[in-house]
């Protein structure tokens, strides 16, 4: 493990190499790295494989937290395309997730297909897929704003099942009352440019339509294989080539993708701030393109044709006592390696000794420890009501 001080003597990343051993846990490889943070993938023996997610506690930047957050809403749903939520975890230098592993995103599977676009079949049972997740996630009262091919990823039991992760920059709209916030007068830019939202573009607040509008991006370029302002930097020249993809070059813009698609983008444009997308008209869309498709007995994906190499774990919907125990494992040997500040504001508000998971976070059993109306994550020691992730 190496620390390494930046320029900004604030920010402190904390880098991982492939075989650190953390106690019987052992480093397989670095899955991602930002700025402020990276995913690992860590490996107990004769233990499934987890997905560990780090960040720099004192970075100028903080994503975990909101992550979390989102997860902890979501694993109350069990849904399939979302993944399992363990733990999270606060040290002196880190802020740390584990969460189940997922496979290989879109941005990868396409780019190992032939021409590096999926089949209109393919495509639209991974627009169907990416919409019910995208429409789960507004359900609990949290809009993305990162859609992008990066942060839907197949999962590695069933490889035909497609996730949404990355909360980090996600956003409640909903309050306390589950109702509609206001948007700001001014939102800065969040996400990513070749998907961001004509609105981000703007600097107006994000709303449903504008996840909708980065998914629309999202799907035009898994069937043509790329977007019209691929090669463009300068920021405004991008918003002016998404403005012009509605006018002046829309049949261009959608050449290789069902006609459907001009009728989505139709309707996701005439959406507001304050409007409930009605999933169902463009989800019976996307079915009509899909049963003009070619019918053929080869019903395979895609990626499933070129015989990517996805390994297989258990399918249990229910963590075993074997998975219980490796993370309380995990959990301890964090502790030990780095070091837990159990001052105020410092602890893990985690696992304490003959404590369970608890409900609203996992079905490990045992007494309640984050639950929802408990804050969301990383919290002081002995968490309470309202006493949330704590101060730095």
């Amino acid at each position: 493990m190496e620390t390494v001080k930046n320029e900004n003597k604030d920010e402190t990343n904390i880098k991982l190499s492939e075989g650190d051993r953390l106690g019987d846990y052992e480093v397989v490889k670095m899955i991602s790295a930002g700025e402020f943070g990276a995913i690992y993938e860590v490996r107990h023996t004769n233990s499934l494989p987890f997905a560990l997610k780090v960040e720099a506690r004192n970075g100028a930047e903080k994503y975990l937290k909101m992550d979390a957050t989102v997860l902890q809403s979501l694993e109350k749903l069990q849904s399939p395309h979302f993944c399992r939520f363990y733990f999270c975890a606060r040290t002196t230098h880190l802020n740390i997730i584990v969460m189940s592993l997922c496979g290989r995103n879109l941005n990868q599977l396409r780019q190992e297909c032939k021409h590096q676009k999926f089949t209109i079949y393919t495509a639209m049972n991974v627009a169907k897929q990416t919409l019910d997740s995208i429409q789960i996630l507004h359900s609990i009262g949290f809009i993305h704003r990162d859609i992008k091919p990066g942060n839907f990823c197949i999962s590695l039991e069933n490889p035909r099942l497609i996730k949404l992760l990355d909360f980090g920059m996600s956003r409640k709209y909903l309050d306390k009352n589950s109702k509609l916030m206001n948007p700001r007068w001014y939102s800065t830019f969040k996400g990513t440019i070749r998907y961001a939202a004509l609105a981000t573009h703007n600097g107006r607040e994000n709303s449903r339509k504008d996840d909708l509008e980065s998914w629309l991006y999202v799907m035009v370029e898994m069937m043509v294989g790329t977007l019209p302002w691929y090669t463009m930097n300068d920021i405004a020249h991008i918003a002016q080539s998404k403005q012009h993809s509605r006018t002046h070059i829309i049949r261009e813009f959608f050449s290789g993708c069902p006609k459907e698609f001009i009728h989505i983008l139709v309707y996701i444009d005439s959406l507001g701030y304050y409007d409930c997308p009605d999933y169902a008209i463009i989800r019976g869309l996307i079915t009509h393109a899909l049963r003009k498709t070619r019918r053929s007995s080869n019903k395979l994906y895609d990626w499933e044709k070129v015989n990517v190499s996805i390994p297989i774990v258990s399918n249990s919907s229910s963590p075993s006592l074997e998975i219980k125990i490796v993370l309380f494992v995990l959990f301890s040997v964090v502790q030990s390696q780095f070091g837990m500040g159990m001052g105020p504001g410092m602890g893990m508000g985690m696992m304490r000794p003959g404590m369970g998971m608890g409900p609203g976070m996992n079905r490990f059993g045992g007494g309640p420890m984050m639950r929802p109306g408990m804050g969301g994550g990383f919290g002081r020691p002995m968490m309470g009501p309202g006493m949330g992730w704590g101060r730095k």
